[in-house]
C-alpha cells in the first residue's frame, strides 16, 4: 500500500460520494483517483510520509490584509475550496472541475463570466460559493 501524508483536512469526491481526510492522516493513494492525487500533491496538500511536519504555530496576525504596495495578498487566494465553509457536494463539483483554490474558482469565474456553467453549479450554489470566498477573504 502506497500511502501519502495529508497536510490539511480534505475533501476528496469519489463518485457519488466525498471522503473527509484530515490533516495528519496516512492516506492510501492508491485507493484515489489518480488526477486527484496530483493536485493535491501539486498543492502541496498530500506529501510523502517522512515529508509531513505538523503544521508551525500561526504567526500572528498582520493588523492589515493588505501588503506594503497596497494589493492584497497572493496566499489568501491560494486557499483551498474544500476550506472555505462550502458544503461538500459544491466542493466535489469544483475539485473535479479542477478548481481546487480560490485563486482557481476566480479564475474560472472572470474567464466564463460564471460558474454556472459548470454542471451541477447553479445560481444558488454560485451565491454561496461567492459568499464563502467573500467571508474567506476578509
Amino acid at each position: 500500500m502506497a500511502t501519502m501524508t495529508a497536510t490539511k483536512a480534505l475533501v476528496v469526491p469519489l463518485g457519488d460520494e466525498c471522503v473527509k481526510i484530515c490533516q495528519g492522516e496516512k492516506v492510501d493513494i492508491e485507493s484515489l483517483p489518480a488526477d486527484a492525487v496530483d493536485a493535491m500533491t501539486r498543492l502541496g496538500q498530500l506529501v510523502l510520509d517522512d515529508e509531513y511536519l505538523p503544521a508551525p504555530e500561526p504567526e500572528p496576525e498582520n493588523d492589515s490584509d493588505e501588503s506594503k504596495d497596497g494589493h492584497e495578498s497572493e496566499s489568501q487566494f491560494d486557499v483551498a475550496a474544500d476550506q472555505i465553509g462550502l458544503p461538500d457536494d459544491i466542493v466535489a463539483i469544483l475539485i473535479e472541475n479542477g478548481l481546487l483554490t480560490i485563486a482557481d474558482i476566480l479564475r474560472y469565474g472572470s474567464e466564463n463570466e460564471t460558474l454556472t456553467k459548470i454542471k451541477g453549479i447553479g445560481d444558488a450554489s454560485e451565491k454561496k460559493i461567492q459568499e464563502a470566498i467573500t467571508a474567506a477573504s476578509v
